[in-house]
């Protein structure tokens, strides 16, 4: 059964072959394609904003650290950013910034050194020392999960079954925003 092949890959000696191909081995003649060849040097995207609407001129950017500029144009103090409050870890259950990745803490003990550690990471995964039980990562996290796995519902900290890591009483407490 013969089909007829579209328009465009004919080539200008009438031997049907696919776009990109010449009709013979040594010939240089390519397909005609039915596009206009100005069509493909347009922009994809419209116009940004920034490129149509000049109603808005860019503004000067400072880079001084000491000093920001309010919205009636007054410099003034830059500030104070509040501090970073990390989660808890869910192997040594310290807030503070780890060497490695927290995905790979590799702590014996917890983070004020009172007791070992009741997990493990393996491969990402936190497994109580003992080997015998995956634990789900996200009960160990403020969020929680609301998953029907029960079995997996187990603090990484401490083993109890009513709460995860990060509500664990073993956790470092976050610092307080207003220390002053």
């Amino acid at each position: 059964m013969a089909y007829a092949r579209p328009p465009h890959w004919q080539t200008n000696n009438s031997a049907p072959q696919p776009f990109g191909l010449p009709a013979h081995p040594g010939s240089s003649v390519r397909p005609q394609h039915p596009r206009n060849a100005s069509l493909s040097k347009r922009p994809l995207s419209p116009p940004s904003r920034e490129q149509t609407d000049n109603t808005y001129p860019k503004k000067p950017r400072s880079f001084r650290n000491d000093a920001q500029t309010n919205s009636f144009g007054i410099a003034g103090p830059a500030p104070s950013n509040p501090p970073i409050v990390l989660p808890v870890c869910a192997i040594c259950l310290g807030r503070n910034r780890h060497t490695m990745p927290v995905i790979q803490c590799a702590a014996k003990r917890t983070w004020d050194d009172k007791y070992d550690t009741y997990c493990e990471r393996i491969n990402k995964a936190i497994r109580t020392r003992d080997g015998s039980t995956t634990l789900c990562s996200l009960w160990q996290r403020d969020c929680s999960c609301q998953d029907k796995h029960d079995h997996m519902h187990l603090c990484s900290g401490c083993g109890a079954l009513t709460h995860g890591a990060s509500r664990c009483p073993r956790a470092q407490k976050a610092s307080p925003a207003n220390t002053v």
